[in-house]
């Protein structure tokens, strides 16, 4: 027997409703005197946006002032919006260091966007944060909101969209167009058709099977195991063997990084002698 859940105090919502459509949400009513003050906060960002839209693109000083209006406080010197920015709230964004922001993106904030120092975001990116009830009778009435945290050194493609109540984890790569409702863990790539979990192994040092500088692997969705070295693919490790390596990266990191190393040296090394340039 389906059994509904309840999200917040006082709500209840019906079982078939997937419980990431309205994680950490909460909501306003429509036609009150809360929801009239965002509609005006709106009104007047979507004109300080067009205006700022209007700039020619050399003019820095009258874009960094208009941004300060438009987020309710200065900007960190480091920040890099290029326009056509599109913003709906503005009071709800906060900036790390070193944020680069390209064209055409679309921040709907009034839920809160928190973005981490070294983050990349690619052009026509939307965040949106609000929304509607998904329930039909509930959905004229209310406009709900999530936040959305972006934690350092991520970087999202073009045309990706962020929805309400995401977090994306620090150092993780959202993929070109990809529609992301749900967290993404740190070191991952998601794509519109996967999340691939990446860590980087340790280095260890020099030992007699050389070191593990420059190494990485990537858990893919299928359960395999991808090592690379400097980018390129060292191995695919599969089915029993994927699952050993995964167990003993937990319990001996670093011997099994010096072995993996090794062999992808070893191996090289074999390569090279049998080019037909260097037989001699």
């Amino acid at each position: 027997m389906a059994i509904a859940f309840s999200v917040g105090p006082h709500r209840v919502v019906d079982p078939g409703v997937p419980a990431s459509l309205v994680r950490n949400e909460q909501r306003i009513r429509t036609r009150t005197q809360e929801s009239r003050a965002f509609a005006q906060r709106v009104q007047l960002v979507m004109i300080l946006t067009s205006r700022l839209n209007a700039l020619p693109f050399d003019d820095l000083d009258g874009r960094r002032t208009l941004l300060t209006e438009i987020f309710g406080e200065p900007v960190p010197d480091s920040l890099s919006i290029l326009p056509p920015f599109y913003c709906d709230y503005g009071l709800g964004a906060s900036f790390g260091e070193q944020v680069f922001i390209n064209q055409g993106c679309f921040f709907l904030d009034y839920g809160g966007i928190t973005i981490g120092d070294r983050v990349l975001i690619g052009p026509r990116v939307t965040l949106c944060t609000a929304g509607h009830p998904v329930e039909l009778d509930e959905r004229y009435d209310f406009i709900t909101h999530a936040p959305i945290v972006i934690e350092d050194d991520v970087w999202i493609g073009a045309a990706a969209t962020i929805t309400p109540g995401v977090t994306i984890g620090r150092g993780s790569v959202v993929g070109a167009g990809t529609v992301v409702a749900k967290d993404v863990p740190p070191l991952s790539v998601v794509t519109a058709t996967s999340v691939v979990e990446r860590k980087r192994l340790r280095s260890v040092g020099s030992s007699s099977m050389g070191t593990a500088e420059g190494f990485d692997y990537i858990k893919r969705p299928d359960g395999s195991v991808v090592i690379t070295h400097r980018g390129r693919v060292a191995t695919t490790l599969r089915g029993q063997r994927a699952a050993e390596f995964l167990d003993e990266v937990d319990d001996d990191p670093q011997g099994l990084m010096a072995r993996v190393t090794g062999n992808y040296k070893h191996g090289n090394e074999r390569t090279a002698k049998q080019h037909p340039r260097n037989r001699h």
